[in-house]
């Protein structure tokens, strides 16, 4: 059974996906770090670069967006038309465009966009500008290639396209049809949006987080989504109501007193994905070392002696070949991509290798973000690339230590401010507390100075002092319960600060 956890609060949405009790992936995206990738913008071009065959289009966004100039609605038209199809041809500096972002920025380099615009739905891909229908590969069958777009036709206007997805090819006119009106009212307030904002801005978000997260879901054939915020929680009620009707007894609201990730176990979990080993069951262990350039993964049999000879050849294959699976689910669990050096326990044996890449490949092929695996190099090594989308847990979660001179990485006082909140919530719930006696770092205090809103502990009050002896990714709860005695220990230091 797959299952989704989404836990959603006032910064951050978070979601685990569970299969037979176990995570196999894990999302978090802040307000900061919240994926633009399918975001619509009104941009204005700001540099033509005919030697490149590009241009910068700035969208409000910190770097000017890169756009192609094969990215460009009618570049193709150009060229048959016996043009030169130069950018400068169909684009020019100051003129206001609406670009889709396809790409996200890392690092130096910029947002990547495309002016041709696509919504993403469950059976199809809306395409306000397309002009032509096309169905996905997937479906080989002629004869229902045949019958999706004889369904789809009539609904479209002229100027309108789409791309018919995989799983249309069981659908039925009335879910196309659906579909398509539930797009194109989106598309129409994106254009409702662009008449009243100044260029640069953004005019439509890709699918809103929750629904975008609800749809990975579903294709995905999970059989349970757990959420536990009520106004996400009737949010995505509605969006399932509206495209996934047949699924709507899937949906639990989650009202129990412990924390939604503390009751599956998700936290500690998430802890172990930010720890540099990871213990294979077999007594070995893996360890991740991140450098600018790749990921560097190493098989260590750990304190697992075995025999000698052909005994300890069949160990170490057993060994690598376990390993390899949990490589394949780490890699997916921390979101890692880029290129990826894994230093396998030495096989002699050509077969063997070709039995853990064997190994390897499978498991990768579970994995529904794109990997590369190109085998071992003449040192030994096993060499893959994976797709970086995103960034992952530990770019959103932890920084680099201020105390070892960045070979480290702690918690962020973002991610450690809401560790605290969700800690409060549970001894309020639990042992019904009046007041919480804390010390926290000054990071974590001005942090959680700025999020506690009135109504987050509207009750309870939270007596909290600076300590600037703990580390940067620590605080202590001195005290939870009656508000009298919390005053009375409290006021044995003179330097208070009351956050609420």
């Amino acid at each position: 059974m797959k299952q989704i956890l989404i836990q959603v609060d006032e910064k951050q949405i978070r979601l685990a996906q569970r299969e037979a009790g176990r995570l196999i992936a894990i999302r978090v995206e802040t307000i900061e770090s919240k994926e633009k990738a399918g975001d619509i913008y009104r941009g204005r071009v700001r540099d033509v670069l005919p030697g490149m065959q590009a241009a910068f289009v700035d969208i409000g966004l910190e770097k000017n967006a890169y756009l192609s100039a094969d990215d460009i609605v009618g570049a193709k038209d150009h060229k048959n038309a016996g043009r030169s199809g130069k950018i400068n041809e169909l684009i020019h500096e100051g003129e206001a465009l609406l670009v889709q972002i396809v790409k996200e920025s890392t690092g130096t380099k910029a947002a990547r966009v495309t002016t041709e615009i696509s919504l993403q739905g469950r059976y199809l891909v809306y395409l306000p500008a397309g002009k032509q229908i096309s169905v996905s590969r997937k479906i080989t069958d002629p004869a229902d290639r045949e019958r999706l777009q004889a369904l789809i036709q009539p609904h479209l206007a002229e100027e309108e396209g789409a791309i018919i997805r995989t799983e249309a090819a069981h659908a039925d006119e009335r879910q196309l049809l659906a579909e398509i009106t539930y797009l194109r009212s989106r598309w129409q307030e994106a254009l409702d949006v662009e008449t009243k904002r100044k260029t640069p801005a953004l005019i439509l978000e890709e699918g809103e987080l929750l629904g975008r997260y609800v749809r990975e879901a579903f294709q995905a054939q999970a059989s349970e989504i757990v959420i536990d915020h009520a106004n996400s929680y009737h949010r995505v009620k509605r969006f399932v109501e509206q495209l996934y009707p047949e699924y709507l007894e899937r949906l639990h609201f989650y009202q129990e007193s412990q924390p939604l990730f503390q009751r599956f176990g998700v936290d500690a979990q998430l802890d172990q994905l930010l720890a540099r080993q990871v213990p294979l069951d077999n007594g070995g262990f893996l360890v991740f070392d991140r450098t600018e350039a790749m990921t560097v993964i190493d098989v260590n049999s750990g304190k697992f002696t075995g025999q000698g000879g052909a005994q300890w050849e069949d160990t170490i294959v057993r060994m690598n070949v376990e390993a390899a699976a949990e490589i394949a689910r780490q890699l997916r669990l921390r979101d890692i991509g880029g290129i990826v050096m894994i230093d396998f326990i030495d096989m002699k044996l050509p077969e063997n290798q070709e039995k853990v890449l064997e190994r390897l490949r499978r498991e990768l092929g579970k994995d529904p973000t794109p990997t590369r695996l190109a085998g071992f190099t003449r040192l030994g090594l096993v060499e893959l690339t994976r797709k970086k989308e995103r960034k992952n847990i530990a770019e959103i979660l932890t920084k680099s230590c201020p105390s070892c001179a960045g070979s480290g990485r702690v918690y962020t006082e973002e991610e450690v401010a809401r560790r605290f909140k969700e800690e409060v919530r549970g001894l309020i719930r639990n042992q019904e507390a009046e007041a919480i006696v804390a010390v926290l770092p000054p990071a974590v205090h001005a942090v959680l100075q700025q999020i506690l809103n009135g109504d987050s502990f509207a009750h309870v009050a939270i007596l909290a002092k600076n300590d600037p002896t703990l580390r940067p990714d620590e605080y202590r709860i001195m005290y939870a319960g009656k508000r009298e005695e919390a005053n009375r220990l409290y006021q044995l230091n003179s330097s208070r600060e009351f956050l609420t």
